[in-house]
């Protein structure tokens, strides 16, 4: 999977998803986004990886079967809150 870190004040947004996915466009009746190679392409990270960074996360934006998968594992995304964005997994999670 690929991660950026973006840090802004006392925030820091980890903005992760499949690796295949970066560039993509997802489209259906209710949501188009763009997987902007510049919002997520930062580094390749391995799963232990993903989850150093997610621990330091306040919030986070995350994409694709895999990195939305470990997410739930890892005990950062609540299964329930899962959309599905032409077929790919999607979860923000933000702590407060």
């Amino acid at each position: 999977m690929v991660l950026k870190v973006h840090r802004r004040g006392a925030e820091v947004l980890v903005a992760a998803c499949d690796k295949n996915l970066v560039g993509k466009r997802l489209k259906d009746d209710m949501f188009d986004v763009v997987l902007n190679r510049e919002f997520y392409e930062g580094m390749l990270v391995s799963d232990e990886e993903f989850v150093l960074h997610m621990r330091l996360a306040t919030i986070a934006n995350l994409f694709g079967k895999h990195t939305v998968g470990l997410g739930i594992s890892a005990g950062f995304i609540d299964k329930d809150a899962v959309l599905n964005i032409a077929g790919v997994p999607h979860a923000q999670m933000v702590t407060m």
